[in-house]
């Protein structure tokens, strides 16, 4: 039975924490970063794992698809990966979904006078471990990330990108088994090759309306599919809009029916029967 509350580390040593960034739109299940979790969780290296979900995210594309009428909120997004990660808990390692994301960015608009700040603030992974240093100072924090976001930092791509490789242990997971040239890699980073990982991602899970693809444990946690399927989410989300307008269309045809019926009887009548 997993243990939601592991053993406290040693008095002399610090809290070893990794720190896992997703959309959580879905989380994925075994295959992708239900997998990752678990990989992290047994391997005796963290005392505890914290999930946190992207609050807005900072792309403005991926900011439009997560705001779209019928997607997940983020405390829908936040509950799935509560579904999907906390169940990995066991005795030397802790798993929460945190609202890390949601606290940073409240912190930041509260601290601008500008009533139009919630439109401009962008919540990025320097922010946050900042954030967390302050809150939690006997906290020792690693970031894990892919291999292709990793590459991104090493080319400047992330805000404070060298603040971050300079002050971060970054653990770089990589599914495809393609190992950088080690001169590439700054000092304190660890690559890890995750071997249960698939190809599945949120974007498929999203997409598809195939049900056994959804049920299958790599691509979902069984609890992910039942949450998303009570709330209507994605392919469940579709499902009811098509039941909800075949509906309308049955009604329509109905009432169409109807009126046609009223006006042949108003222009013919009711007759009686032949002798």
């Amino acid at each position: 039975m997993a243990s939601a509350a592991p053993v406290a580390p040693a008095a002399d040593r610090r809290l070893k924490v990794l720190l896992f960034g997703t959309s959580g739109n879905p989380p994925t299940g075994r295959g992708g970063h239900g997998g990752i979790v678990h990989y992290f969780c047994e391997s005796g290296l963290y005392d505890e794992i914290w999930i946190m979900p992207v609050y807005r995210h900072m792309f403005s594309h991926k900011r439009t698809s997560m705001s779209q009428p019928g997607a997940a909120t983020f405390d829908q997004r936040l509950e799935m990966c509560k579904l999907a990660f906390e169940q990995e808990s066991c005795d030397t390692c802790c798993v929460k979904a945190l609202p890390t994301e949601r606290e940073v960015f409240d912190m930041l608009a509260a601290a601008d006078p500008d009533p139009h700040a919630v439109e401009r603030i962008r919540v990025c992974t320097y922010d946050v471990l900042k954030y967390l240093r302050k809150q939690h100072p006997d906290a020792e924090f690693s970031f894990v990330l892919g291999m292709d976001a990793y590459v991104d930092l090493l080319k400047g791509k992330w805000a404070h990108s060298k603040e971050l490789l300079d002050e971060t242990e970054f653990v770089v997971v990589d599914r495809r088994g393609v190992m950088p040239h080690h001169d590439a890699v700054p000092h304190g980073t660890h690559i890890h090759h995750v071997g249960d990982l698939t190809a599945v991602s949120s974007s498929a899970v999203r997409a598809s309306d195939d049900l056994a693809f959804l049920q299958d444990p790599t691509a979902l946690h069984h609890a992910v599919y039942s949450y998303m399927q009570a709330h209507g989410l994605y392919a469940f989300g579709r499902r009811r809009a098509a039941r909800r307008q075949r509906a309308a269309a049955a009604a329509a045809a109905a009432v169409a029916l109807g009126v046609v019926g009223a006006w042949a009887y108003r222009r013919w009548g009711a007759r009686p029967a032949s002798r």
